[in-house]
């Protein structure tokens, strides 16, 4: 198991500054941060469930294309927690679905894996936030960070639309990378564009689609969204399961260190988590 980064997916800003991500050789890897899972928004009255999509395309420097997908299961309660679960790619071989649920009635957050090779162990870790806000009220104003960065960007609010079966606010980012910013390795300036539709109804970004200078494109989807209220179990982990609490709170300093009690020999692994709950060396 693992922690995720809590961080707010940057959309409605694009960036030369973008660095290649590693991969393995028949694959690139999506990035999958997600605003949903951002600690110190709490969207409550608005509950629904959907699959969330990640998709990558990268061209490599021998001009072979390569994709990447990753899929994820989503749900929000009225209260705000928020659910999110996907295929634990950290251990090769096994059947395992890592779920994450972030908990602002009592701020928590845990994590554990469901599946047949589940260790039935769930880490809880809480955490503090003084400035907690609704996220996407129905004044929120696109592209204020685009329109701060100079003449080589446009900030264009697009007309309203049905995306993915809601109806959704677009806007569209574009930048013009200079050769030599970071990506761009051609001789000739890259427009690269970042384009988002935002339902205001659900507070959710439903699609968004990136394209970078170094040639990497990401498509952001959100499907099946269904609005009914979710069944309370799923933000708790299932009975039986151990509860492991870090010994520290989100925030504080210092590393936290959780032992999972390994399922079979030598299959055991200790998680290291930084003050901001982002994930350190396993071992």
């Amino acid at each position: 198991m693992r922690f995720a980064a809590w961080v707010f997916l940057a959309g409605f800003a694009v960036a030369c500054t973008a660095q290649a991500q590693a991969h393995p050789a028949k694959t690139c890897i999506p990035d999958v941060t997600s605003s949903v899972m951002r600690l110190d928004i709490v969207t409550k009255d608005l509950p629904y469930n959907a699959t969330r999509i990640f998709v990558c395309e990268e061209k490599l420097a021998d001009g072979t294309v390569v994709k990447g997908k990753r899929t994820f299961l989503e749900w929000r309660d009225s209260q705000g927690r928020v659910r999110r679960e996907s295929r634990d790619t950290s251990f090769e071989g096994h059947e395992l679905y890592n779920v994450q649920v972030v908990d602002p009635v009592e701020h928590v957050l845990w994590q554990w894996d469901v599946g047949k090779d589940s260790p039935h162990q769930a880490i809880k870790t809480n955490y503090k936030m003084r400035n907690e806000y609704t996220q996407f009220p129905l004044t929120h104003q696109f592209g204020d960070y685009a329109r701060a960065q100079g003449t080589r960007f446009k900030d264009v609010r697009l007309r309203s639309k049905w995306v993915n079966g809601v109806y959704a606010a677009g806007d569209r980012i574009t930048q013009i990378c200079l050769p030599g910013e970071n990506g761009n390795n051609t001789k000739h300036p890259v427009t690269v564009t970042d384009e988002t539709w935002l339902s205001i109804d659900l507070g959710l970004i439903v699609q968004s689609l990136q394209n970078t200078a170094d040639g990497r494109s990401l498509v952001e989807d959100l499907f099946d969204i269904d609005r009914s209220e979710p069944d309370p179990s799923l933000f708790k982990p299932p009975a039986g399961y151990q509860i492991l609490v870090s010994p520290k709170a989100i925030g504080d300093l210092g590393h936290h260190q959780v032992k999972l009690k390994p399922k079979k020999p030598g299959k055991g692994a200790i998680i290291l988590i930084s003050p901001h709950g982002t994930p350190l060396v396993k071992h």
